[in-house]
C-alpha cells in the first residue's frame, strides 16, 4: 500500500524566469520543505511574488528546474497561495464567503442570515 503523495519538498534548481529581455528571477536555488516556516524578505521588485508563483506552479521557469515531491510535472491539487490583496471579487470578506457558499449550492441554513454573522 502506498502512502499519500506529497508536493513537498519543492525544489527550485538554478531557476531563471524571464519576460523578454527582463530577468525576474536569476539562477535561484531553494528548497521548501514541510514542517518549517519559510520567510521571504526583500525590497519591492526583488522577485518574492515571482518566486512564490513559480513554487506554486503558476509561472514556468525559463531555465532551470522545479520539482514537487520529486516530480517535475505535478498537478497543483494540494497547493495553495494567498495573494497580497485580500479581496477575491472586490467585496468584503463576508460577501466573498457568502458568494462562495452560494456558488457551491450550500443549503440556506448553512449560509445563515448576514446580519447574524456580522
Amino acid at each position: 500500500m502506498r502512502g499519500p503523495v506529497s508536493d513537498l519538498p519543492i525544489f527550485l534548481e538554478n531557476v531563471t524566469i524571464s519576460t523578454g529581455e527582463t530577468r525576474l528571477l536569476d539562477d535561484v536555488s531553494v528548497s521548501l520543505a514541510g514542517g518549517n516556516t519559510t520567510c521571504l524578505v526583500g525590497p519591492n521588485g526583488a522577485g518574492k511574488t515571482t518566486l512564490l508563483r513559480a513554487a506554486m506552479g503558476l509561472m514556468p521557469a525559463t531555465h532551470g528546474r522545479i520539482t514537487w515531491g520529486g516530480r517535475e510535472a505535478a498537478a497543483p491539487d494540494k497547493r495553495a497561495i494567498m495573494f497580497q490583496r485580500p479581496v477575491m471579487l472586490r467585496r468584503s470578506v463576508i460577501e466573498n464567503l457568502f458568494y462562495a457558499l452560494q456558488a457551491a449550492n450550500a443549503p440556506r441554513a448553512t449560509r445563515q442570515d448576514r446580519a447574524t454573522i456580522c
